[in-house]
């Protein structure tokens, strides 16, 4: 892979809380990652894009809800987790590097990927306004400029 194809792919999902704990909280989680031309043998090459996640952000929207936001989200409020639950994040850690930082004060938890898994999407169509993609695990995404 020739480095100056590859460019960054940064996903912003923004969502509001609807559990009675933090109604009305609202917050953003950023995936950063990577893209490039998939590999010429690959099926469909000319439409696909390899992409790679290397980490990313959880974080509230508005700094004004640090405080409601660590009663939801900080450590000393989660459940504690099962047994296996906990094996799944720890295999999961070792196998791919997997580094959750400590809370930042205005509640922003940040992650690393170190090994991360590439995966692929499918351009399906793609004008000056409008892309729509198709994930390696079926996920379709629509994209409006």
């Amino acid at each position: 892979m020739d480095p100056k194809d590859v460019r960054s792919y940064d996903v912003e999902t923004r969502f509001a809380v609807a559990d009675a704990r933090g109604a009305g909280l609202r917050g953003a989680l950023v995936t950063r990652g990577f893209c490039a031309p998939a590999h010429d043998a690959a099926p469909d090459a000319a439409h696909r894009l390899d992409v790679w996640f290397v980490g990313g952000d959880l974080y509230p929207v508005d700094d004004g809800d640090a405080e409601a936001w660590s009663a939801l989200f900080g450590a000393a409020h989660l459940p504690r987790r099962s047994v296996g639950s906990r094996l799944g994040l720890w295999f999961a850690s070792v196998a791919l590097g997997i580094d959750l930082e400590p809370p930042e004060p205005r509640g922003v938890q940040r992650y690393t990927v170190a090994r991360p898994v590439v995966g692929y999407v499918d351009v399906l169509y793609a004008d000056a306004d409008l892309r729509v993609t198709r994930g390696n695990r079926g996920s379709l995404v629509v994209t409006r400029r």
